[in-house]
């Protein structure tokens, strides 16, 4: 079977390394040891901050008459900040996230909104948004 469309499954994997080696040492300088989670991981609450990320449900764009090939995708990546510190720091993280997605030519969905949990743990969660075609580099 043909590997043709494979672009489209690595995509989530490559941002998520891209993002991870932008953001660590800005994150760090707020906490140490931030941990970086996909979207699949479960957050364990036992290690701050963690931040989460992944791909939400791509869309297929620029499909041609055969519709054998994936020509586009529209990309939304979620990330959420875990702290236990304060809405400060889950707020100074998720702009650190922001300005790295802008960086990677995303636009912005949902601005980081930052919510306490009942556990003592602050969370802001955002989104993005961005077109792909088949050979962008990234």
């Amino acid at each position: 079977m043909s590997t043709t469309n494979e672009w489209v499954h690595s995509l989530p994997n490559k941002i998520y390394r891209i993002l991870k080696a932008v953001t660590y040492n800005d994150v760090t300088e707020i906490s140490q040891n931030p941990k970086y989670i996909t979207i699949d991981e479960t957050v364990d609450f036992t290690s701050f901050p963690t931040i989460r990320i992944g791909s939400l449900s791509p869309i297929e764009v620029g499909n041609t008459l055969d519709g054998v090939t994936i020509n586009g995708v529209t990309l939304t990546e979620q990330i959420e900040v875990y702290t236990n510190t304060s809405t400060t720091d889950a707020n100074n993280i998720s702009f650190i996230m922001l300005e790295a997605m802008k960086l990677l030519g995303f636009r912005v969905v949902a601005f980081p909104e930052v919510r306490t949990q009942n556990n003592g743990v602050f969370v802001a969660v955002a989104r993005y948004r961005r077109d792909y075609g088949a050979n962008d580099t990234i």
